[in-house]
């Protein structure tokens, strides 16, 4: 039924555009900067960047696609790439990432490629490696080159199954769902 296909797997990372631009609403303006300190393409009424949160001036965010949100005390490197729509959490560390359509939960470490994923709080991917199209829990540690394959072989569309329950997603794009303390190794 239709309140049912609202909380799959799919639907939480092709609604995450939406319900973002539904938070935004609520945020107040005068918790975040009205100069930000690094190079912004689009609007840059669309970037969030919050008084605590410290950005390198060699970072650059794109808000062409969607808002960018960086939350308290978040740390954003030099040579950082933010393309919204983005949520950073607060007490993020992010460096050398090139992140997009993403949300990043409180107190993450997070580098190399992120793409169309939810990651939860106090979640380590902070190396090389991608993850796309995929959702990760709480207190999870993706090793050195850890990478999702989030496109399938033949171009089909994905289905997933819980139990004896499946979903058909109408996509051809999605990673992994990583659960909760799960850790990777290098490579």
């Amino acid at each position: 039924d239709e309140a049912y296909a609202l909380i799959t797997p799919d639907a939480l990372l092709t609604e995450f555009p939406e319900k973002l631009n539904y938070d935004i609403r609520h945020l107040d303006r005068g918790d975040f900067l009205n100069e930000i300190p690094c190079h912004v393409e689009g609007l840059k009424s669309d970037a969030w960047i919050h008084r605590s949160a410290k950005v390198s001036p060699l970072a650059v965010i794109s808000c062409e696609e969607g808002p960018v949100i960086v939350d308290q005390n978040a740390r954003i490197s030099a040579f950082c790439i933010l393309n919204g729509p983005l949520y950073i959490g607060r007490d993020c560390i992010l460096d050398r990432v090139m992140m997009s359509n993403s949300r990043a939960g409180k107190s993450c470490r997070l580098g190399g490629e992120i793409s169309d994923s939810m990651i939860g709080d106090f979640t380590n991917k902070h190396h090389e490696g991608f993850l796309g199209h995929s959702i990760v829990g709480d207190w999870v540690n993706l090793g050195a080159l850890t990478t999702t394959s989030d496109l399938k072989n033949n171009y089909g569309e994905i289905k997933l199954e819980y139990g004896h329950r499946k979903f058909h997603t109408g996509r051809i794009k999605f990673g992994g769902i990583i659960g909760d303390y799960v850790k990777t190794g290098i490579g």
